[in-house]
């Protein structure tokens, strides 16, 4: 049986004769780009999540702090601060289409437009608007993930939403809330019988698709 052959360049030859002058272990290849390596490494930590987030957090505190800064000459301002930013989150939503940014969005949203009113209207009436802003605000989440066809749509925001829209509309229906009262109470089955329309529609679309 014939010995290897060695050369001072490759070192033992491989067995394979198909290829009888490749280099055996095999050399790394080097990028013809230097700098490769360390951008690759510099953006390996760097992800779509910790993008929106920072996204995000920027807008909030934008959004703050514009306001804060707007209190200085407008007495009031600072009572929309949490209005703010859940606009902000919705704003998020809309532009990422992400059923995380909704949810928080119309939470916050419905606090922070019950929270003028509430101050506006002192009292129980103000405490049943403020109940019915909440509840609006859950109502909105249902809503957009019906509109938007989301994955994750679910009705479970209907259930706080109802409860809190009737729960603040006995409140406000106990002073001179009464015509805000009846305005829920004709609102909510319009509300409800257009989003079983909407229901309606996305099933027949889906049949025909």
């Amino acid at each position: 049986m014939a010995a290897p052959v060695t050369t001072p360049e490759t070192g033992p030859a491989r067995d394979d004769p198909t290829t009888p002058d490749q280099a055996w272990p095999p050399r790394p290849v080097v990028s013809g780009d230097p700098g490769a390596g360390s951008r690759n490494a510099a953006n390996a930590g760097v992800t779509p999540g910790s993008t929106s987030g920072a996204w995000v957090a920027g807008l909030v505190l934008v959004a703050i702090g514009g306001l804060l800064l707007l209190a200085r000459w407008v007495p009031d301002a600072g009572q929309y601060v949490v209005l703010a930013i859940g606009l902000v989150l919705l704003v998020v939503f809309f532009a990422t289409g992400q059923y995380g940014f909704l949810v928080p969005g119309g939470i916050v949203s419905g606090i922070g437009a019950g929270i003028p009113l509430s101050i506006a209207y002192a009292g129980q009436l103000g405490g049943g608007l403020f109940l019915v802003s909440m509840a609006a605000g859950f109502m909105l989440i249902w809503l957009l993930g019906i509109l938007f066809r989301l994955p994750e749509r679910h009705p479970w925001p209907l259930v706080p939403g109802l409860v809190l829209g009737t729960i603040g509309a006995g409140l406000a229906e106990g002073e001179r809330g009464q015509g805000v009262a009846d305005a829920i109470a004709t609102g909510w089955p319009i509300v409800l019988v257009l989003a079983g329309l909407l229901l309606l529609v996305g099933s027949v679309r889906r049949r025909s698709a």
